[in-house]
């Protein structure tokens, strides 16, 4: 294999018709950024076998090992209306954590604000970037949707890196994995997604993204992005806003989900 492959695939409408498969890169974020000068590479994906400064979120960083995982970014140039983290984040989370659950015929579940977890241990991330680029007609807004999931690592490996919440799908079923073939199944899943995705953002995933986030009526603490926190039971979620109802004034308090850096279970699932 060369250090890059660039693959066309006519049967993807939306998402993948071009991949660039890099041997390994720095962060495949990066790469999907060199090319957010020009809306005709929406939906192009940048992929690697091994990334070694890898982005998380909040600035975190981490490399892997080849083909441990599946690690890729999704360039894509959204609608206006559609142009919001929260909602390419979630689209991202709802259908990474349907295809976990096909792959390991469990319930996997999103952790907020774009982690995917199993059992308890996280499978998967997500980093969504955005910005503009200054074209000869217009301004234009790119999305990049980052995502890392883990494949083939060993609950030993984990644990000797201190990593005991990580987890990896080959630990959740009974087979050698091969991360280049669910690679590709994975990218099928978002193209055919996408369609519904992009006509009707509510309809299509809202009610999934609420069902996986676990959090209706449940007490939970939430940290703001200005690092205030509450306490309360959350009685409303939806894309528009969150709403606590704080557990000592009962007092209704309303967030935007932009406004909230994280949100913690008061007492977690067992």
């Amino acid at each position: 294999m060369s250090d890059l492959e660039i693959i066309k695939n006519t049967n993807q409408k939306h998402i993948g018709h071009t991949l660039y498969k890099y041997k390994i890169t720095d962060s495949t974020n990066n790469r999907a950024q060199e090319f957010a000068n020009d809306p005709n590479n929406h939906g192009t994906i940048f992929i690697a076998r091994e990334q070694s400064n890898g982005r998380g979120q909040y600035g975190r960083d981490w490399s892997s090992l080849p083909d441990e995982g599946i690690w890729l970014s999704i360039l894509l140039f959204l609608p206006e209306r559609l142009q919001h983290p929260v909602l390419i984040t979630a689209f991202s989370a709802v259908v990474i954590s349907d295809w976990v659950d096909k792959i390991t015929n469990s319930r996997s579940n999103i952790k907020w604000p774009n982690d995917i977890y199993l059992k308890e241990k996280k499978i998967a991330g997500i980093l969504t970037e955005c910005g503009m680029k200054n074209g000869s007609d217009a301004v234009k807004t790119w999305t990049i949707a980052g995502i890392g999931i883990n494949i083939q690592q060993s609950a030993e490996k984990f644990h000797s890196l201190g990593l005991n919440q990580a987890g990896s799908l080959q630990m959740f079923t009974n087979q050698q994995l091969d991360t280049e073939s669910l690679s590709l199944n994975l990218i099928e899943q978002f193209d055919q997604s996408y369609e519904s995705f992009i006509h009707d953002p509510i309809a299509s995933i809202e009610s999934r993204w609420c069902s996986k986030l676990r959090l209706q009526n449940q007490p939970v603490e939430i940290i703001t992005m200005s690092h205030n926190t509450f306490h309360g039971t959350v009685v409303e979620l939806s894309f528009s806003k969150i709403i606590l109802q704080e557990i000592d004034s009962l007092l209704l308090l309303p967030f935007k989900p932009e406004e909230i850096r994280n949100i913690h279970l008061l007492f977690p699932e067992r």
